[in-house]
């Protein structure tokens, strides 16, 4: 499984994911994770980031695999 399709499957979880979680589970830098959040958006997914009691979270709720 590559990485990009594990990032999208922790976004789709309930509640997605939080950046320091994404950054464990792949092995990235918070920048890292940030930037290829961002190339998910470049190729047409719709992320939304939602302020929670538990942090800010990364939301997939729209795209190709969504």
């Amino acid at each position: 499984m590559s990485k990009k399709t594990k990032l999208i499957q922790l976004m789709k979880r309930k509640g997605g994911v939080s950046l320091a979680t994404a950054g464990k589970s792949l092995g990235w830098q918070p920048y890292t994770v940030r930037a290829a959040i961002s190339r998910l958006r470049k190729a047409g997914h719709t992320i939304e980031l939602t302020d929670t009691d538990k942090g800010k979270r990364y939301v997939l709720t729209a795209g190709e695999d969504a």
